[in-house]
């Protein structure tokens, strides 16, 4: 705790700089040394807070030492300020002490965690005689160091923190998520993912995901285009029947922009016709300059996000608090005990309150995090090895349903997998008919017929079922692509 004077505050907010001005026989004053002091400091700071962040640097690791009691290791943190807080050796910290009564016993009658956190402190040592010419018969003491020190402090609540667009604007990706539900029962989410802006003559992709939340399921979704932006390849309807809980299903489709389109934001809307019909949340899609690159207006929409304005300090009283841990209490009797020490994420994962950590450049992290999220989201993932191979279909009559004998294997095993079907027209030339194989959808039905791939469960094998929907017997060859399916 600070027992003593300190050296001049440091200021957490932007301000000019004032440093000594040395010539000789100037008389040195304690506050000349105290401006030579804060000007490194302040330096310092400043590099810390815009350029690094606040948050754990190294180390504070956070472990429950006994009922009452637990003990932060060794390690460095930046708080919202720039400073650096230091925590050299072990440290145990008492929650009965009587400093952290209120907020545990508030915590207690709520029945709900605490946050613990780490601030910077000072603290004056080693008193020492002051020459002064004063007519004083007491001698007089100051304190001759400032030790650069820390305290603890128990929150019971986190403030949410602001949200960032800074990965959609480098992405340039925009998704729009919206609930379908079957009377009172949320049965699926669907999210459509589009540019955030495009130029007259351009072609997009849309992509859509819906999230099953329920089995056994028939969900039917169709988009609608603004006027001047056209479908250019794939379909805008958009159905998964008997679906499985938790697994999801993309669907994309090419949009282009006619070269007569105004600079303006358009929506590109969605109708949920199964089971009843509902307006899904709209994408908005902004069409720019056509003398204007993309590159050139996400750079300028970062800036307004993220640069236009300077960092600071956070106004309010726990800005300066380096959030470490999240710590359950139970009561017991009178008192309580210390249940879950959670030390690097918290059970508010959904909000982004992890346990904050320091990096050499955030921005970056946080974009790459957002590319690498966005990937991992897409139903083909590079890196994935994909197994494919073809299945011939002869003599199929009129209107005539087959399946496919043997089951086919798809080299994964047992584990859950994506298939994929197309029919091969030349595979001399690798041609093939792509496009949600479906009966309800499929347009162009005199040469492509509906399919679809029916897994076997746990067995590594699938088959694949056709439809003949022409007036005359045909042969088809379907080629097919397994890949491992991604849990999201």
């Amino acid at each position: 705790m600070n027992n003593g004077t300190t050296t001049a505050e440091v200021k957490c907010d932007l301000h000019q700089f004032e440093r000594n001005r040395y010539f000789y026989g100037k008389l040195l004053s304690v506050r000349d040394f105290e401006v030579e002091q804060r000007y490194s400091r302040e330096h310092r700071y400043l590099h810390n807070q815009s350029l690094h962040g606040k948050g754990v640097v190294c180390g504070l690791k956070v472990e429950k030492s006994d009922e009452a009691k637990i003990v932060v290791k060794p390690g460095l943190a930046l708080d919202c300020c720039g400073r650096e807080i230091v925590v050299a050796r072990d440290h145990q910290v008492d929650l009965k002490s009587a400093d952290f009564q209120l907020a545990l016993e508030t915590a207690l009658s709520n029945n709900r965690p605490v946050y613990l956190c780490l601030k910077y402190d000072e603290c004056s040592r080693e008193p020492a005689p002051v020459t002064a010419n004063v007519s004083t018969c007491e001698e007089v003491c100051d304190y001759s160091r400032i030790q650069e020190n820390f305290v603890f402090d128990f929150l019971t609540g986190l403030p949410a923190p602001a949200p960032s667009t800074a990965c959609e604007t480098w992405m340039n990706l925009t998704s729009v998520v919206s609930e379908i539900r079957e009377g009172a029962q949320k049965i699926a989410e669907i999210e459509r993912t589009a540019p955030r802006y495009v130029r007259p003559g351009e072609v997009f992709e849309v992509h859509r995901r819906i999230k099953p939340l329920a089995s056994n399921k028939t969900i039917r979704v169709t988009d609608s285009l603004p006027p001047g932006f056209g479908r250019k390849d794939g379909l805008l309807a958009m159905e998964v029947v008997k679906t499985l809980e938790g697994r999801a299903v993309h669907s994309a489709y090419l949009v282009e922009v006619a070269d007569s389109a105004t600079t303006a934001a358009y929506q590109i809307a969605g109708q949920e016709t199964q089971p009843s019909v509902v307006s899904l949340n709209a994408s908005s899609v902004e069409v720019i300059s056509s003398a204007q690159s993309v590159e050139a207006k996400i750079q300028e929409v970062l800036f307004e996000q993220q640069f236009a304005a300077c960092p600071h300090c956070a106004n309010d009283p726990n800005g300066s608090c380096v959030v470490l841990a999240k710590i359950t209490l139970q009561p017991q009797g009178s008192s309580f005990a210390i249940g879950v020490v959670d030390p690097i994420n918290f059970s508010d994962a959904d909000q982004r309150l992890y346990r904050q950590l320091v990096y050499g450049a955030p921005l970056l992290v946080e974009l790459l995090e957002c590319a690498r999220n966005w990937w991992l989201k897409q139903p083909f993932t590079p890196g994935f090895q994909t197994v494919t191979g073809t299945v011939r279909f002869e003599d199929l009559g009129p209107g005539e349903r087959r399946t496919s004998a043997p089951a086919i294997s798809h080299g994964f095993g047992a584990i859950p997998v994506n298939i994929n079907l197309a029919v091969e027209t030349d595979a001399s030339v690798n041609e093939y008919i792509m496009g949600e194989l479906n009966p309800a959808y499929f347009e162009i039905k005199d040469e492509a017929p509906p399919a679809f791939a029916a897994l076997v469960k746990n067995d590594g094998t699938f088959k694949i079922i056709l439809t003949n929907q022409t007036q005359e017997q045909k042969d088809y060859t379907i080629r097919w692509w397994a890949t491992p399916a991604i849990e999201l």
